[in-house]
């Protein structure tokens, strides 16, 4: 079917979404309506929606994407001193606040790895964008 046009009623396709199930690619084309997307109405051509933010390019989308997955992973790992290990639990990370208190962080590695996250974090926050080469990148954590 055209990329272009919606799976269900052929309408022009607002949402594509790819997704690996399985090692299988599979990519499904939606209007607004069968989607189930509200507000997509504000959007302008080419632009797409990333965890509800309008975004303007692939590149900031991924960026964004990329971001709110980084907080909730710091965020379940600050709550709980562990990182997450379950869908069920990135998604609780993404439910709290940035600015909550966490738990006292006594794994040194964990400590390390959250300090690396959070210099990608701030690249990220500053940039715009993704580390795009390895001097970009935060310095490695130190084993403990």
């Amino acid at each position: 079917m055209d990329n272009n046009a919606c799976d269900d009623c052929g309408r022009p396709a607002s949402v594509h979404v790819t997704e690996i199930r399985d090692g299988q690619k599979v990519e499904r084309h939606r209007c607004a309506e069968h989607a189930g997307v509200a507000g997509t109405k504000g959007l302008a051509p080419g632009q797409m929606l990333a965890n509800g933010v309008p975004c303007s390019t692939v590149e900031e989308a991924m960026t964004r994407g990329m971001m709110d997955n980084l907080l909730a992973t710091t965020n379940f790992a600050r709550r709980h001193g562990r990182m997450p290990a379950t869908v069920e639990e990135l998604r609780e990370g993404m439910s709290l606040p940035d600015d909550f208190v966490g738990v006292e962080i006594a794994d040194s590695d964990l400590r390390a790895q959250l300090k690396w996250v959070d210099g990608l974090i701030a690249f990220c926050r500053a940039h715009g964008r993704m580390p795009q080469t390895p001097d970009e990148m935060p310095p490695e954590p130190a084993a403990g």
